[in-house]
């Protein structure tokens, strides 16, 4: 089994993860809710110089540690963007965890399953929709499946080659993957060690762990960042994270976030794709090379423990949300190569694959329309997606022609022609799906958005709570009641009201002096909510006294 890490190989992987990645970063507004609190957030820590505390507004975020955060507060003033807010700056982070996610992939596959299939399986991870959508958002889960697979890649290579030194790669990954999220990456890797000890029986490959240079370089990537936000906190930040955030995921669904077992395998055909259509021949081979464990065959042993015990974890537990799979995506992904290098060598059909590369395609252009209609935005513009259906179909005759590689060539087109004109093009194109921005750009052509750093909001929002009012105002809106507007109405603050909550904000300032001026009524799609949105910008114009003239 050739393991040989190409220098080509991988630079083409990496052009593939940063065109995928990039699709849409720079012209996707900023999304709600995660994203634009994340960023927002940054922005904050950035502003205030305080890399310790992590906050919105005034409101403390300790569900995750600081580690995304400081990575985002990094780029956007290396960028210079912290006062013009500009998204982009705070998604280069995502762009790099998808990058680092496939290129480590493609080294940890050299020995897991060859070199051939390791490319393979990493060309087709790299526009996988999931992966590369999460790499173009401003949040934690693309650098958190970059650091958990460079982590299972030093114990690919370990298990396969006693060098300590994998322990200077292992224990740092595992370290950056607590900084991102907690203790997501530490729990895969033990399941997957446990796993294996219990299988085989045997744990001399593991020794090298204890190299206590990794040991020491992790403990100090942790150790002191983890006291000081302890004590800063008085000790509220474990508290949150784990009792507030982590354990009720555990035996409810959080924020309506529900389903039922079984619903990652559904959303797997979709998620993974392109990788997904090559995943049931993968699986053929495994099959094959079950008998194979210690020779030349894949380490399928590795493979599995990788992905069955998160697997059945994240299926068990009630809470649902769509990224929850991705750290175990790579994994999957390898077994695709396989399943590419196993039909290019046997000269089979894969009817599955058939079915798989054209349902993925149809399922975008169905949710795509399904969002049109909900929303009212449009009609379905079908020459927006010839590109990546004849790219689809291409794929499909190959597969049928038994060409396996050029048919995994036009599946990775199909996916990045799917991002360049979903993500880049489509989505971004339907401005009321995001009237924060509408908004935004209305109150500053109104001179109600001075830049520079922002002591305290100035600008009340009713009915329309999106954090990414407050991260493109520069931190100059805030969320209130339709009595505290109104209080913030009548000491000359400018509102923004949605028409639901119009009644109760007039009813709040009757009596008081301010004329209400409209400066604009923005109507969008308020998709955190399921519903239509119409907000009107209130400016207060205070009435003339008997001595002032009028103007």
């Amino acid at each position: 089994m050739q393991n040989v890490f190409s220098g080509r190989h991988a630079l083409l992987i990496a052009v593939v993860s940063v065109v995928a990645s990039l699709a849409g970063v720079f012209t996707m507004p900023v999304l709600d809710v995660d994203e634009a609190r994340f960023a927002q957030a940054s922005a904050q820590m950035a502003q205030s110089g305080d890399y310790l505390h992590i906050r919105f507004l005034d409101a403390p975020r300790n569900a995750k540690p600081a580690g995304i955060y400081w990575m985002q507060a990094a780029s956007a003033r290396l960028f210079g963007q912290l006062e013009t807010r500009q998204i982009w700056a705070w998604r280069l982070p995502s762009v790099l965890g998808a990058l680092l996610a496939a290129l480590a992939m493609y080294w940890g596959g050299c020995a897991l399953v060859g070199e051939r299939a390791a490319f393979w399986g990493s060309l087709l991870l790299a526009p996988s929709l999931l992966l590369a959508s999460e790499g173009g958002i401003a949040k934690t889960d693309a650098m958190l499946v970059g650091m958990t697979t460079l982590a299972m890649a030093a114990l690919a290579h370990l298990r396969h080659g006693d060098d300590r030194r994998l322990a200077l790669v292992f224990w740092p990954a595992l370290a950056g993957g607590i900084l991102i999220k907690g203790p997501i990456t530490p729990l895969i890797a033990a399941l997957v060690l446990l796993v294996l000890w219990r299988w085989e029986g045997q744990t001399r490959w593991m020794r090298p762990l204890r190299h206590w240079p990794g040991l020491v370089l992790a403990a100090l990537m942790v150790g002191p960042w983890l006291i000081l936000m302890q004590s800063g906190t008085d000790g509220g930040f474990i508290k949150e994270a784990v009792g507030g955030d982590l354990l009720p995921k555990l035996w409810r669904a959080q924020e309506t976030h529900g389903g039922l077992p079984g619903v990652y395998v559904v959303s797997l055909i979709l998620m993974l794709f392109p990788a997904s259509i090559f995943v049931p021949a993968g699986i053929a081979r495994l099959w094959t090379a079950r008998h194979d464990v210690g020779a030349s065959g894949p380490d399928w042993h590795f493979l599995l423990a990788w992905v069955l015990p998160w697997w059945v974890l994240i299926e068990l537990i009630p809470t649902k949300l769509v990224h929850y799979p991705l750290p175990v995506y790579p994994a999957l992904a390898l077994v695709a190569g396989l399943g590419v290098e196993h039909l290019a060598k046997t000269r089979r059909i894969s009817w599955a694959g058939v079915v798989l590369t054209m349902a993925a395609p149809a399922a975008v252009i169905v949710l795509y329309g399904l969002l049109l209609r909900t929303t009212g935005l449009g009609e379905i513009r079908w020459e927006n997606f010839i590109s990546f259906s004849v790219l689809s179909l291409g794929a499909v005759g190959f597969l049928i022609d038994k060409k396996a590689y050029k048919a995994a060539t036009l599946a990775v087109l199909t996916a990045l022609s799917l991002h360049l004109q979903m993500r880049a093009k489509s989505l971004p194109a339907l401005q009321a799906l995001f009237p924060a921005q509408t908004l935004t750009e209305l109150l500053a052509e109104n001179g109600q958005l001075p830049k520079g750093l922002v002591n305290q909001p100035a600008i009340a929002a009713t009915g329309i709570a999106l954090p990414s009012l407050v991260f493109q105002s520069g931190g100059q809106v805030w969320f209130a009641t339709p009595e505290a507007a109104a209080q913030a109405f009548a000491k000359g603050q400018v509102v923004l009201v949605e028409e639901r909550q119009r009644s109760r904000f007039d009813a709040a300032r009757d009596g008081t002096e301010q004329d209400v001026v409209t400066l604009g009524v923005v109507e969008g799609y308020n998709y955190t909510k399921g519903q239509s949105a119409r907000v009107y910008v209130l400016s207060p114009k205070r009435k003339p006294s008997y001595h002032e003239p009028p103007d």
